[in-house]
């Protein structure tokens, strides 16, 4: 079912489960809601934003929360994630703002960098290429 403004606030999927979406007055998604057909809840998320529309957290219904952190010319700089899943992205951009590099703290095999022709590669702890994915033209 949609909202007067074409925003998907019901879908019921096959299996009868359901997601559901709130809005604020500026259009941005506030809550969704995940549920079996039964209405038994599987996930509640809550998101927030900043004074321009970036999403800036994420809580869960099991208290876990994402917080999303930017710059001044509103890139992603930081991802933060608590609970069991618990992680710390930081990103970084080139003079042209082209994503440069993606770091997580603690585990650096997982760090990804770019280079001049928007290509983004993992490198591991010998800082050898171990993939590479094209995004450039």
């Amino acid at each position: 079912m949609y909202d007067a403004l074409n925003r998907a606030v019901t879908m019921v999927y096959g299996n009868t489960a359901t997601q559901r979406n709130e809005f604020n007055n500026a259009g941005w998604q506030t809550v969704e809601r995940h549920a079996k057909g039964d209405g038994t809840v599987l996930a509640a998320l809550t998101y927030s934003y900043d004074n321009v529309g970036n999403r800036n957290a994420l809580h869960e219904q099991n208290g876990d929360r994402v917080t999303w952190s930017y710059d001044t010319t509103y890139q992603l700089t930081r991802e933060q994630r608590s609970g069991a899943n618990a992680s710390d992205f930081t990103y970084a951009y080139d003079a042209v703002a082209n994503r440069a590099t993606k770091l997580q703290s603690g585990n650096p095999g997982s760090d990804w960098h770019g280079d001049e022709i928007n290509s983004l590669f993992t490198v591991n702890f010998a800082n050898l290429c171990i993939r590479a994915v094209a995004t450039g033209d």
